[in-house]
């Protein structure tokens, strides 16, 4: 068990030091590493590039892979960010699941959203953020699929919902627009939608979904949905001015034996479940309580809450990955160098299962 620590523990330190990470990263990570045994890094930082660079190199490492990303603006342009990552699926690809590296619009999100159709690349989530300057940016997360179809909805219109849910579709994803001012955010949440393409429509997930109640409504509706069967595949908290609410979505689930459970603290080590071996965290929230400090919940659970079809690779081994060179790029440049770049770049793309790359090549400089 210490040896196991000491391993987790040395090379979340070798990554930090590799990334010359200058701002601090508080990390807690599993406790063992026994054959078969799950993997988990429950993060907090100062920066959210600081979370996507050690999230980057677990995942090099095929650790882990990154679950859930959140983080808390600050009217000052600062934030205070965290992490989820799990060793579940880190076959998948080491890029995927992958963030954006920055902030976007709304407009440019649209024009991602009806892109990435066209290259097998699916929404996972997406969270509008207020910047200090009142803008509102999201950020999302994207990975391959060749099965799943999507839409984004940008309000939770009932009459939207029902559509989606008759033609098959179930929520994946739900998170509320964060504001530190009172204004009313536009939109105020985001709802990811799949559909399996050999999903028969009227093949349904019994799904709840809660958008913007107040805490204390939350803590009721978290009550009455275990008794029922429901159980939480997503739960965010959340700031609207001073208030502290709460989006989520509960599922219904027949397996025996399922637990969850949440997890405050205001530090990694304060939120963390080192008693069971099969509960592991799924989702993570940063909000400021009813006192103004800055807290970390951590949903729990013994099951699997992404219902996600981790189906597949952008490529295979004979699909033709198109390379354009620049104009006059390639001039002077042997056939035979040309192809081996060629074929070195799409062998990395392969193996990351990247779904585009940019390089440039120099000589005698």
């Amino acid at each position: 068990m210490v040896r196991a620590t000491l391993l987790v523990f040395c090379i979340s330190a070798w990554i930090s030091n590799a990334l010359e990470v200058s701002s601090p990263v508080q990390v807690m990570a599993t406790p063992w590493w026994n054959p078969g045994d799950p993997m988990w890094f429950v993060s907090k930082a100062a920066d959210r590039t600081l979370s996507l660079q050690y999230a980057s190199g677990l995942q090099t490492l095929q650790l882990s892979s990154l679950v859930h990303m959140d983080k808390l603006p600050l009217q000052n342009g600062s934030a205070t960010c965290a992490a989820v990552l799990s060793s579940d699926h880190i076959g998948v690809g080491a890029a995927f699941p992958s963030a954006d590296m920055e902030p976007i619009s709304m407009a440019r999100l649209s024009r991602r959203i009806q892109e990435n159709r066209q290259r097998n690349i699916i929404p996972v989530s997406a969270c509008g953020y207020e910047e200090a300057d009142g803008r509102v940016l999201f950020e999302s997360m994207w990975m391959p699929s060749k099965t799943t179809e999507y839409q984004v909805q940008f309000d939770n219109e009932n009459q939207t919902m029902t559509n989606f849910l008759n033609q098959g579709y179930y929520i994946v994803s739900a998170c509320s627009t964060k504001m530190f001012s009172n204004r009313p955010a536009t939109p105020s949440v985001v709802i990811v939608w799949h559909r399996r393409r050999t999903q028969a429509p009227t093949t349904r997930l019994e799904q709840r979904i809660f958008v913007n109640v107040t805490e204390a409504n939350c803590s009721a509706t978290n009550l009455r949905n275990a008794k029922e069967q429901f159980f939480p595949i997503s739960m965010q908290l959340f700031n609207k001015g001073n208030d502290v609410r709460c989006t989520a979505i509960w599922q219904k689930f027949s397996a025996p034996s399922l637990k969850y459970e949440f997890r405050t603290g205001s530090a990694p080590a304060d939120v963390v479940n080192l008693n069971d071996k099969q509960m592991k965290p799924r989702q993570v929230s940063v909000y400021r309580d009813m006192t103004g400090r800055e807290q970390l919940m951590v949903l729990w659970t013994n099951y699997e809450t992404r219902n996600i079809s981790f189906d597949g690779n952008i490529y295979n081994e004979t699909d033709n990955i198109p390379i354009n060179w620049l104009p006059g790029s390639t001039t002077g440049m042997k056939a035979e160098d040309k192809a081996y770049f060629e074929s070195m770049v799409t062998k990395i793309m392969r193996a990351g299962q990247i779904p585009a790359l940019t390089f440039a090549l120099s000589r005698n400089e």
